[in-house]
């Protein structure tokens, strides 16, 4: 789940400080010059921009009036009034950083070796000294003390995903538990749910915690609306409510590649390199589509890719809606749905490529 993550503005190593990504646009092209972000963008009277001189940043006003003088190896932007900021000492081994507030005045002290922006809830995320991680408040005090391996935030929920000693768990922006670290895997979804996994065995809750399912299954996914979900437990496979109601046994396929309240998109295994796929209508178990095509890819969106299989030369892609009614025929070398409505169509020659976008109804939008 970590995957999902990219907390880090920037690492301090013992080697120096680099610039980071976030200070690029504004820097200088010769030492003395500022360049600022302002002339591009349209931005707030009392908005204050990173710029550097030299090798040291500070930041100005959207005039270029200097209001903290350039003395820091890397800034962050400010981010609901206070910034971070990172020296290295005369004496110092590592790189250190801290929070400034619009003042130019240190609220924390120079504690941490990584350091996030602060959040809309008035928190940050920060690693201290010792490489464990923990949240502070715009007063410089830990909220959520420095005992993590690793801490993520999630907007969504408003709760902290931490790990300590290989395992996870959910805690808020004043440090109460929401789910113990006790799990191996927590895994947050986009639709208010939050699938775990102790031991092997997968299980989920709802967003107030409550559970949903209990952690019994080798394999439990979700669909795309949250609605339904797809279970496996030994040789036993269902398409199940959120209650745990089963709605359809689908034990006679290898496994479900896209499923909704609609359709399924089983898939038949012919060997560890190769498979077939169709469509079956839910709950019927009805086909819709005969298992026998190289992959089928569903949408949210209500249309779905069919490869198909061409004797002789490459594959073929066509669009479907979930009828299995063909939208635009098996005529493409590529094809990807980008959107809610539009499908993007390659053609490929010898010695170009030509790309076409439709819309979901499969009337042309645009052609290279």
């Amino acid at each position: 789940m970590w995957g999902y993550f990219k907390i880090l503005l920037f690492f301090l190593s013992t080697a120096g400080c680099a610039t980071a990504q976030i200070t690029q646009p504004m820097q200088a092209q010769q030492p003395t010059e500022i360049v600022s972000i302002a002339d591009t963008f349209k931005l707030a009277d009392d908005v204050l921009i990173p710029y550097r001189v030299g090798d040291l940043f500070g930041f100005c006003d959207k005039d270029k009036n200097i209001v903290i003088e350039p003395q820091y190896l890397m800034v962050t932007p400010f981010s609901y009034g206070y910034a971070g900021v990172v020296i290295r000492p005369d004496d110092a081994l590592h790189n250190l950083a801290g929070y400034i507030n619009r003042d130019g005045e240190m609220i924390t002290g120079y504690q941490f070796s990584f350091i996030n922006q602060f959040k809309k809830n008035g928190r940050a995320t920060v690693r201290d000294l010792g490489s464990q991680y923990g949240v502070i408040n715009t007063d410089g005090e830990y909220v959520i003390p420095p005992v993590f391996d690793k801490i993520g935030y999630y907007k969504d929920f408003e709760l902290y995903l931490v790990e300590a000693d290989g395992k996870e768990g959910l805690i808020d922006k004043d440090n109460n538990v929401k789910l113990p670290v006790e799990y191996d895997v927590v895994f947050m979804s986009y639709h208010n749910l939050i699938r775990v996994r102790n031991n092997g065995k997968w299980g989920c809750f709802d967003r107030d915690m409550n559970l949903i399912f209990p952690l019994e299954y080798d394999e439990l996914h979700v669909s795309e609306t949250d609605e339904i979900f797809y279970g496996v437990k030994g040789d036993k496979k269902c398409i199940m409510s959120r209650s745990g109601e089963e709605i359809m046994d689908v034990s006679e396929y290898s496994g479900l590649n896209y499923f909704d309240k609609d359709i399924a998109v089983p898939v038949v295994a012919k060997s560890l390199i190769s498979a077939d796929y169709g469509i079956v209508e839910v709950p019927s178990g009805k086909q819709i589509l005969p298992i026998k095509y190289n992959a089928i890819r569903g949408s949210k969106y209500g249309v779905l890719t069919l490869q198909i299989e061409q004797e002789g030369s490459r594959d073929k892609y066509a669009l479907i809606n979930k009828k299995g009614e063909f939208i635009l025929e098996p005529l493409y070398d590529f094809m990807v749905i980008l959107d809610s409505n539009f499908i993007r169509a390659d053609l490929k020659s010898t010695d170009e490529i030509i790309y076409t976008v439709f819309d979901k109804s499969g009337n042309e939008i645009f052609i290279s």
